[in-house]
């Protein structure tokens, strides 16, 4: 974020807290897809992972991590998501489904997903001035209004699409 950009949050913390049995690494990769596909680009573009912490402890792994995700949606606006992973008593275990068997993570894992909208995103007002209030408040408010609700509906679209990744790979 530049210089000048102002934050609004949208979508303060929807939180997923799941426990049993998945693929981690799976996961993490289909979460990196989706924001790849959705246009959040990857870690040449527009993409950080700003923190990866792994911790072995008696109980099974422990991760940390933490993505940030930008979308430009104009040379204005942009979509920034914040992605925190929290993982704990992550231990290897074989399951067997069909007859054959497959390597998979067992542990609690807890993601935490915020949404922002950036505005003056490059900065070309100064943060709060005059000219920046009159553009927001009175020429562009409707388009702020668009983007709040189409950020709002990617990020529980995110949302839904770990519940269900979660959810259908119960074993």
């Amino acid at each position: 974020m530049f210089e000048g950009a102002e934050s609004i949050n949208v979508v303060p913390d929807l939180k997923i807290d799941w426990k049993g049995i998945f693929d981690f690494s799976d996961l993490y990769k289909k979460i990196k897809i989706w924001l790849l596909y959705e246009g959040y680009g990857d870690e040449n573009e527009n993409f950080i992972e700003a923190k990866y912490i792994e911790r072995i402890k008696p109980n099974g792994k422990q991760i940390e991590a933490k993505w940030y995700a930008e979308k430009p949606v104009n040379d204005y606006v942009s979509n920034y998501l914040t992605l925190t992973f929290t993982v704990v008593g992550l231990k290897d275990t074989e399951i067997t489904i069909e007859g054959k068997k497959m390597k998979m993570n067992s542990g609690q894992v807890i993601i935490s997903i915020k949404g922002d909208l950036v505005i003056n995103r490059k900065g070309d007002f100064g943060k709060g001035s005059l000219l920046q209030k009159i553009h927001d408040r009175r020429l562009f408010r409707k388009n702020i209004e668009l983007y709040k609700e189409e950020l709002y509906k990617k990020t529980t679209d995110l949302y839904i699409e770990i519940k269900a990744y979660l959810n259908l790979h119960q074993f």
